[in-house]
């Protein structure tokens, strides 16, 4: 595979991701209708998954070992899969979606116990929860923090933008650089949902860029 060739794509893939003054002319537009005009014509997610994917050729089956599609909301199931998918690939591909997929899963197991400590629910219920596997989150750190109370702080969180940059540094003949782009990507489809969800409720623009990761 000509992995110069997948780099050199995913730049110019890249540099059509919208920028936080493209968010913020969005954001002042007046209502849904206008937003889906200024869309018009964008591919998205799942539609340009699969131009990456034909790109690939001999890169395909690493890529298709961690998503189902860009737009499907992972679940424990699909990580239980994804991991043993991964387990098997060879050499680079392994090793940078090991290291992607490992804080994906790490910081997804911190997200959740915040959030369902949050509701008061005792540590017996919380476990059902988790995805059974860990990557630098020690299981013993994780099991003492979701038996601790609720003023314990959370372990550190891993930074997807930096552990995709890292992957990609490390590992330049690998599919990183694409899974970084489409990490990215689909903070943009999600930015828009909540730009379209704040000018439906007419929320002013201050209020829906509050709203926006990144």
């Amino acid at each position: 595979m000509n992995y110069l060739a997948l780099h050199a794509k995913m730049r110019a893939m890249g540099a059509r991701l919208l920028r936080p003054e493209d968010y913020r002319q969005l954001c002042s537009l007046h209502g849904p209708e206008a937003l889906r005009a200024q869309l018009a014509g964008r591919s998205t997610p799942e539609e340009e998954w699969a131009r990456v994917l034909r790109f690939v050729g001999a890169g395909r089956r690493a890529l298709q070992a961690v998503a189902l599609s860009p737009g499907q909301a992972p679940d424990l199931h699909y990580y239980l899969r994804a991991w043993d998918a991964v387990r098997a690939l060879p050499g680079p591909n392994r090793a940078a979606i090991s290291h992607i997929l490992g804080s994906e899963i790490d910081l997804r197991n911190i997200q959740w116990v915040q959030r369902l400590k949050q509701h008061g629910l005792p540590p017996e219920a919380l476990y059902p929860h988790l995805i059974p596997l860990h990557y630098r989150l020690r299981r013993e750190d994780l099991r003492r923090w979701v038996e601790a109370d609720a003023s314990q702080a959370a372990p550190c969180a891993p930074d997807m933008p930096q552990v995709l940059a890292t992957a990609v540094k490390r590992w330049p003949r690998s599919v990183a650089v694409a899974l970084r782009y489409f990490w990215h990507k689909q903070q943009e489809a999600q930015n828009l949902t909540a730009i379209a969800e704040g000018l439906r409720h007419g929320l002013s623009p201050e209020e829906i860029l509050t709203h926006l990761r990144g």
